[in-house]
Formats: C-alpha cells, structure tokens, sequence
C-alpha cells in the first residue's frame, strides 16, 4: 500500500513565533531550526486588550511586497486527512496559550486557515475533509478579511526573499480580526500613539517581532513616531 506523507508548515507572525509561553508547542510540534523568512501581507491591525495593536493578516496586496513573515516547518509529515485538522488544533491551542481542545480552531476573534500549495497535484483528499470540518467548526472566518468560507487563507503562496518558493504541501497559519476604523487599517501615528501612551513594556512586542525579522511595511513610520522613551526601551531590549 502507497504511504502518503504530506509536509506543512506554520506561517507565524508575533508572539507565536518568540513568546516563551509557546516556546513548548513549537519545540514539540516545528522544526525552528529550519525556519525561513517570507513575503506575507501583515501589518498592526488588531487593537488588543492593552490597548495597542497585534500583527494580523492583510487584505492589501501591497503589504504582501513588503512585509515579512517566518514560515516553520512541521516536525511530523502527515499520513491522512485528519492529521492536517489535529495539527490546525495544535496552533490554535498555542494561539489561546491553553490545552488542545478536540474540535476547536477559532473563536469569536480568530481562526487557523490554511494555503494549499499550487503545485502539489494530489491535494484534493486532504482539502475535502478540511473544507467540511472548518465549516462545521468555524463561524467567524468572513471577519478576519483574509479567510474565505472554506477555511482557505485569501492570499498568494508565500515566497522567500530571493522569490523561491517555499515548498510544503500545505501552509498553516492563524488568522485574527483586525480593529478597523471606517473600514481601513489604523495608520502608524495611531499605531505608535497606543505604545507611547500605553505601558512601556507593551511597546516589547515590536521589538521582538523586528529582532525576529518579523517585520510590515510601516515598521519604520511606527518607529520613528515612538517617544525617545519608547525607542530607548526598545533599544536596551535588541540589546540583550
């Protein structure tokens, strides 16, 4: 009997690639060793319960061109359809910092979608079954602007920074709901404006997304419209 083996990989931006509190889930579940940086459209969309702003997935294809994201490969290849839903439960989990619940890959603010690479010709088996459980499971993916109803991430196959490919079976990722205002993305004044005014040490997620080469187009506006104490702060943290 033919043995299937599919590879996937974890589109991570933010916390999810650094924080030490997933720092378990990526040791047991990535190989972060082989992780490679790649054009994803992200920005600072999500205003979050500090009160400043978390990376999420874009809708504008312009970010795509300029902004950067790490890609991880899977420490397990998948032998069957389910495989891919028991990995999507295990980045989710991560994503809520909590136990693996059976069935569970969203809530009211987010989802786990997946990118099916273009040239894997055999992809029709595990994207069936993934289709019908996100749509029993997941109700919030219009919310996010970037997951169609399906469970599919609504942006083109990552590529590194010399435009190869990268080459998984299928691409993981989480994605959250931005906080729009009038319908658009919050500029970087009102980006950096939250970091200053908010606790210095919230101003740290920047840092560590720049000192991670996790980076978006804005990145040097939202600096340069930081306080000297919000930049000072930061420089001592690229510094350790």
């Amino acid at each position: 009997m033919h043995t299937i083996s599919v590879q996937a990989a974890v589109l991570t931006i933010g916390s999810l690639f650094w924080d030490e509190g997933r720092a378990k889930w990526r040791a047991d579940q990535l190989e972060v060793h082989r992780a490679l940086r790649v054009r994803a459209p992200i920005r600072y969309g999500r205003r979050s319960k500090s009160g400043t702003y978390t990376m999420v997935f874009s809708n504008m294809d312009t970010d795509a061109d300029t902004a950067r994201a790490q890609l991880i490969p899977c420490r397990y290849p998948m032998s069957r359809p389910g495989d891919l839903f028991e990995e999507a439960e295990l980045l989710w989990a991560a994503e809520m910092r909590s136990e693996r619940i059976s069935g569970v890959i969203s809530a009211d603010w987010g989802c786990v979608a997946i990118l099916v690479n273009p040239r894997w010709a055999d992809a029709d088996v595990f994207l069936g079954e993934w289709k019908a459980r996100f749509a029993e499971s997941v109700t919030c993916h219009e919310a996010t602007k970037v997951v169609s109803p399906d469970g599919i991430l609504q942006f083109g196959w990552p590529s590194d920074e010399e435009a190869n490919s990268a080459d998984p079976h299928i691409i993981l990722a989480t994605a959250n709901v931005p906080t729009l205002q009038h319908g658009s993305y919050a500029p970087a004044e009102v980006i950096a404006n939250a970091w200053n005014t908010e606790k210095l040490t919230n101003a740290e997620y920047f840092f560590q997304n720049v000192r991670s080469k996790i980076t978006t187009a804005d990145d040097d506006a939202i600096l340069a419209l930081m306080s000297n104490e919000v930049r000072q702060h930061g420089e001592t943290l690229m510094n350790r």
